[in-house]
């Protein structure tokens, strides 16, 4: 082998891209999706402009509240019978609040999609709301917040924000809020923050074993009964200079 001399090139590779299919649901919801068989799963994300931009800098936190309330039981399920569902369905399911979205994603057996489907229908509709759930969430973020009092890392990335975005803007706090705000987000703060939760303002993700057919007939339910109006986004701050 003649290491002065460079080998010859292979055959180029050839990327075969999956092919994407979209559709839109009739409460304005708007679909995409790649069918994959290789594993029996579905993966899916519902992504919904707004996340911390709906919240006021009065009181920080009320986003992530929101989204642990809606882990935490539905209006006819307990947390524990919620749980119990998801686990015989081979499901997951979760909620997060970024700066600009609201998330939720998870995952289900595909045969299980319908059913789970079903559920994220439950939880994004007919939240639980209950005042010892939302005692509980509260004391959890609070833990959270004191505890992170003494990670450098944590501690950098609030410093960081602080001197990027403008004192007035949601987004130079602490997305898990203060002490002090988290303690003041009443059971009214999260239902206002809920019903901002649009679909016209969503984008839902695909990926598995289901095709589009299949697809839109798991999500009928949901694209029947979300039907809050469209809401006007705030805009998304500019750095400070």
């Amino acid at each position: 082998f003649d290491r002065t001399k460079e080998p010859p090139a292979g055959p180029k590779p050839i990327v075969r891209t999956p092919t994407i299919w979209r559709g839109t649901l009739p409460s304005g919801l708007q679909l995409s999706g790649i069918e994959d068989r290789e594993v029996p799963l579905v993966r899916f994300e519902i992504s919904i402009d707004g996340g911390r931009l709906f919240e006021t800098t009065a009181r920080p936190g009320v986003a992530n509240i929101t989204a642990r309330m809606l882990r935490r039981g539905t209006a006819k399920r307990t947390p524990v019978e919620l749980e119990n569902a998801l686990k015989s369905l081979g499901a997951e399911i979760s909620f997060s609040a970024g700066d600009d979205r609201f998330m939720l994603r998870g995952q289900a057996l595909a045969r299980n999609f319908p059913a789970t489907m079903a559920l994220v229908e439950e939880m994004l509709l007919e939240p639980r709301w209950d005042v010892a759930e939302l005692a509980l969430v509260k004391a959890a973020a609070t833990a959270q917040i004191q505890a992170q009092k003494g990670e450098a890392q944590v501690q950098a990335q609030r410093v960081y924000s602080t001197v990027t975005w403008p004192a007035d803007s949601i987004l130079s706090k602490d997305p898990l809020g203060t002490v002090g705000s988290v303690a003041a987000i009443t059971m009214d703060d999260l239902k206002a923050y809920a019903a901002k939760l649009a679909p016209g303002n969503a984008r839902m993700r695909i990926v598995g074993a289901t095709d589009k057919a299949d697809a839109s007939a798991a999500l009928a339910g949901l694209g029947r009964r979300w039907r809050r109006p469209k809401v006007a986004v705030p805009p998304f701050p500019d750095p400070t200079k």
